[in-house]
Parts: C-alpha cells; sequence; structure tokens
C-alpha cells in the first residue's frame, strides 16, 4: 500500500469515528404542557432517541376540554413525530390515559405495556360485585379501551410482579417497577368502603441513559390510609430507595414529582432519598407565575454540574420560575407551597424545579450532559 493510498484510509476512518450516532445525538424527554386553568393536572411524556419515539401517559382526551389532547396532539406535529416504538399506560386515571383512544386515531404505536385493571377503587356499599353499578360501568370503559388498542392490532404487554424486563429506546433502558396490585388481598374491604385509590397501582419507571437517571413516578401514594399495609409498602419513598439499590446510584439526575405535586405524595423523606438535580411537576397552578415570553431575550445561564443552569443560576422559581403550587382551585388542594418546597429541597438544596403548566420542559441530554429548557405557556392567557 503507498502512502497515498494510507492517508485516505486513515482519514476514512478518522471520518467515521466522529459520525457514529451515540457520539453527537441529542436525546430528550419532553414532559408536555397540557394544563391550563380548568385542567390543572395530566401526565403526557414523550421520550426520544435515536430519531425513534415512545409515550408515558398521554393525558386527558377530547371529551375533557381542549388543554390535553391538543397540546399533545399539536407538539407531536409540530416536531413531525407520527410513530412510537410504545406506549406505557401507568394506570387507569383519565388525566393519564383518557386520550389514549384519541391518540390512536393520529399516531401508531407497536406496543403498549400496561397493569390489568383489578377496579377495586370503587364502593358498592354491600352490593355484590356482578350488581355493583359503578364497578360495572368503569371495568366496560376499561375493556372499551383494551378493545380498541385490540383493534390496531397493537400488541399490549401486561406488566406483573413478574415482569423484569428491559424496555429499551435507543439510548434509554427503562426498567419497571411498582408492578404487583397492592389491594388484591383486600378486594372485599376495598368494593365494600371505596377508600383504595388506584394511584397506588401507577407502574413506576426508571431510566438509564448512557449513566444519567430519570425517575418517572406517576401517581404512586406515600400517606397513611385505612390499608396502612397495602400503602406503606408501594410508598414513593420505598420505590425511591429500592430502584436506588438496584441501579447502585446516590440520587436521580432528574425526578418527576408524583401525583403533580400534592403534598401528601411530595414529603421530605421521597426527596431526601431521591436528592434529584432537576425536578419537573407535571401541574399548573394559580399562583404560577407565566413563562418568559419567546421575544425577551435569553437568561444567561451557568456551568452547574455538567448542567445549565437557566436564569442565571437561580434555581427553584427565582427569575422568571414558578414557584411551588399553592391552592390551585378547580377541586385540587396542593397544600402548603413552602412546605412542599421544602421537602423538595431537602435532599439536595440546589434542585432545579420545572412545572409544565408554565411550558412544556425539555430535558435534553448530549453524552452524558443534561441541558433543560422550557417552552412557552401553550394556555398562557
Amino acid at each position: 500500500m503507498n502512502c497515498l493510498s494510507f492517508l485516505f484510509l486513515l482519514i476514512l476512518c478518522i471520518n467515521k469515528s466522529f459520525s457514529k450516532p451515540h457520539k453527537c445525538t441529542t436525546d430528550k424527554v419532553a414532559y408536555l404542557d397540557i394544563q391550563d386553568d380548568r385542567q390543572m393536572v395530566g401526565d403526557a411524556f414523550v421520550i426520544e432517541s435515536k430519531g425513534k419515539f415512545a409515550m408515558i401517559d398521554v393525558g386527558y382526551g377530547l371529551n375533557n376540554g381542549d388543554a390535553s389532547f391538543p397540546s399533545v396532539k399539536k407538539y407531536l406535529d409540530d416536531h413531525g413525530i407520527t410513530e412510537f416504538e410504545w406506549l406505557l399506560m401507568t394506570h387507569n386515571h383519565d388525566d393519564h390515559i383518557g386520550g389514549v383512544k384519541d391518540f390512536l386515531k393520529y399516531y401508531q404505536v407497536k406496543k403498549v405495556y400496561t397493569k390489568e385493571y383489578q377496579v377495586y377503587d370503587v364502593s358498592c356499599n354491600g352490593i355484590e360485585i356482578e350488581n355493583c353499578e359503578s364497578r360495572n360501568q368503569k371495568l366496560e370503559a376499561w375493556n372499551d379501551l383494551i378493545n380498541t388498542i385490540k383493534s390496531k392490532n397493537i400488541p399490549i404487554e401486561y406488566v406483573t410482579k413478574d415482569f423484569n424486563k428491559t424496555i429499551y429506546l435507543g439510548h434509554f433502558r427503562f426498567n419497571l417497577f411498582n408492578t404487583d396490585h397492592a389491594f388484591e388481598k383486600y378486594a372485599d374491604f376495598c368494593l365494600k368502603n371505596g377508600s383504595c385509590n388506584e394511584n397506588i397501582n401507577s407502574i413506576v419507571a426508571v431510566a438509564r441513559n448512557r449513566k444519567r437517571y430519570y425517575y418517572f413516578s406517576a401517581d404512586s401514594e406515600n400517606y397513611p390510609a385505612d390499608l396502612v399495609e397495602a400503602y406503606d409498602p408501594n410508598g414513593i419513598a420505598n420505590w425511591v430507595k429500592l430502584t436506588k439499590e438496584y441501579y447502585n446510584i446516590d440520587h436521580y439526575d432528574v425526578f418527576k414529582s408524583s401525583r403533580h405535586g400534592f403534598a401528601s405524595n411530595n414529603m421530605s423523606e421521597v426527596y431526601k432519598e431521591a436528592k434529584p438535580d432537576i425536578c419537573v411537576i407535571s401541574t399548573k397552578a394559580n399562583n404560577q407565575t407565566k413563562s418568559k415570553r419567546a421575544d425577551e431575550p435569553a437568561a444567561p445561564t451557568e456551568e452547574v454540574g455538567g448542567n445549565q443552569r437557566p436564569n442565571g443560576g437561580r434555581p427553584n422559581g427565582q427569575g422568571g420560575r414558578p414557584n411551588f403550587p399553592g391552592g390551585a382551585g378547580g377541586g385540587f388542594s396542593f397544600g402548603n407551597p413552602n412546605e412542599v418546597r421544602e421537602n423538595i429541597l431537602s435532599g439536595n438544596p440546589n434542585t432545579e424545579i420545572y412545572y409544565t403548566g408554565a411550558g412544556t420542559v425539555e430535558v435534553l441530554q448530549t453524552g452524558s450532559k443534561i441541558v433543560v429548557r422550557q417552552l412557552e405557556d401553550a394556555h398562557a392567557k
């Protein structure tokens, strides 16, 4: 081989090494803004890696107003997203999966992951199960959703306590936790008293992406109830601790707060375990400040622990970020804003807090570096 040929092959090799996708691609988790002053809660998250997409929940359907699904559709259409490798339905509440039937009219989904719904979150007041109208109505609605998914020839994989499968999406590796049924042993009590909240059955998803860790808690509970023995083992703090041990990590890089920032779910022990660098809360509260307008100059950024912090390095609602919600109206009570904010900061005083109700929150990861950007409030008046 002459020198010229050798030089050509060397240049070709160097060019290929620098063009490998995993060296330059940016992955993204978009926590969508699907909340307004009426629909103040809801989860819909888009995961992107290596040109492929997945969803965790889709929020409310069109029958619940124009804040949720139209916002999901606009974001996906604006970004040219039409196909998803999988959809995870965390639990059977409308603010998480009420929009699935609308979603499937417009987008292709290759697989759905969910739990079997056991319908223990209703009160039959001593009526025989087969004659319990409220239970039958919920079960009928659930079966209708499942049949809609099957009619699209989409395979459904039901998550169980024996489910230990890793779900892949590009650089993301997801594992699912809280996969058993919290109330299975207490069916009679639940149906008699109606005090068993399906939130406790929320699937917890944890993702690893090149030594960065993401925690998606859905609406998992963490407060005493009539069935303490059922709630406590499935509480948020417990799952945070167990998943940290599973991955052998000391904190989470990105943490999605449970149940839209309700005080009863977001206690100090949760954040002392999680110690997140970034905390995302899927809610819009009355006392939130509006997002920065698109025509305003961008706030300076500061490198903090490998991340860029917006607003001149001022975390936690300062410089344009909303403070933690207090009374939210619309039938929701989020608790004392100062108390919950202190809870979030108790594990890591530098935690950056973002609210999807103030604008879609995009967490961008290139290599091991994470940067957060918040889009304009989609529902600003």
